[in-house]
């Protein structure tokens, strides 16, 4: 049963699609088949090869990106992102989409520790997904903790040029170290409470020996 959706457990939200016993799919609104899935603490997101996502369960913050902060048991097109969707990953209460070949992030919901990425003194919530300023490269990771967001890019590859290393971008919620040490401070130093943008960790830029080949995140680490 290639690209179907199988659920089962805590079902209060809708975020099992009314089907949580694990024996029937989940039903799409799409003949494609799923090709991808992310779940948050209430609610859940699939995406298909052509792009399409859908989101369903908790819709508290407007974290399904659905434009209200509606419950929603049955899986729904996202149809506010203009691009395909490549890859997403769920937070507590947000939501964050990859798309147009792993280059672009938007993100929807709760925005209350900056774990949007959308900078500046942002912490409204967001009903449908918006787009970050762009981190250069293409996205390779994507993970999200309770409130904060990894990513991991590379550079796009030329032809006849040397390798270039991958950077770790980290924001949202900061208050337990949990999202690192950024370019610039000090080894050491207290880490913000909040990250409201995207930052570059120190510990994986030149000339330090380590380099990031894959990320993933808890609930506050």
């Amino acid at each position: 049963e290639a690209g179907c959706i199988f659920a089962f457990g805590d079902d209060e939200h809708g975020q099992c699609a009314r089907v949580n016993s694990g024996a029937v799919a989940v039903r799409l609104p799409s003949q494609e088949p799923a090709c991808g899935i992310a779940a948050g603490a209430c609610h859940s997101v699939a995406w298909n090869s052509s792009g399409e996502v859908f989101a369903w369960g908790h819709g508290g913050a407007g974290r399904l990106g659905l434009g209200s902060g509606e419950h929603c048991s049955a899986p729904t097109a996202v149809t506010d992102l203009p691009e395909p969707v490549c890859l997403a990953a769920c937070g507590a209460n947000f939501t964050v989409f990859v798309t147009t070949k792993n280059k672009n992030l938007w993100a929807c919901g709760g925005n209350q520790y900056g774990q949007l990425g959308l900078g500046g003194a942002i912490r409204s919530a967001q009903m449908v997904p918006r787009r970050l300023t762009p981190l250069g490269g293409e996205v390779a990771g994507l993970a999200c903790g309770a409130n904060h967001t990894l990513c991991l890019t590379r550079p796009i590859a030329t032809k006849g040029a040397p390798e270039e290393r991958s950077t770790v971008w980290a924001w949202g919620c900061a208050s337990s170290g949990q999202c690192g040490r950024a370019a610039g401070e000090a080894v050491g130093s207290k880490s913000p409470a909040i990250r409201s943008a995207p930052e570059a960790l120190a510990d994986f830029l030149s000339p330090s020996l380590h380099v990031a080949v894959a990320i993933a995140a808890g609930r506050s680490h």
